[in-house]
């Protein structure tokens, strides 16, 4: 998993039973690519990121949480891509769950979370 099995937002999942593919899809290609060029099958624009947690974190779920209400006083829903606003405002799930699962900095490989096309490839 390219160091990613090591990460808070994979272990606090797999605590669960859930895996990459959950989120990612089955990514055949993905995981067989040595070279690592192959996306994941699913990968997830910031504006898709909330409505893909919510999925299975549903508001009613996070509603007790003071930190979680910027995300919810957005009325996001998985059909919505509104996030929440202001100074203070934590707009993902993931600037606090999971900062470590975008390892920006650590990265070699780079695809358009949208539309799957390779940005860069480095080499270390």
């Amino acid at each position: 998993m390219n160091g990613y099995d090591e990460e808070e937002l994979a272990l606090s999942h797999e605590i669960f039973g859930i895996g990459c593919e959950r989120c990612h899809g089955e990514s055949l290609r993905h995981r067989s690519d040595e070279a690592n060029l192959t996306p994941p099958e699913l990968m997830y624009p910031k504006e898709r990121i909330n409505p893909m947690c919510m999925m299975c974190h549903p508001r009613h779920n996070i509603r007790d949480t003071k930190d979680h209400e910027p995300i919810l006083a957005a009325g996001l829903s998985v059909f919505e891509e509104m996030t929440p606003t202001g100074p203070n405002a934590k707009k993902y799930c993931t600037d606090c769950h999971g900062a470590k699962h975008r390892i920006q900095k650590e990265r070699t490989i780079r695809w358009d979370k949208a539309t799957g096309a390779l940005l860069r490839q480095t080499t270390d």
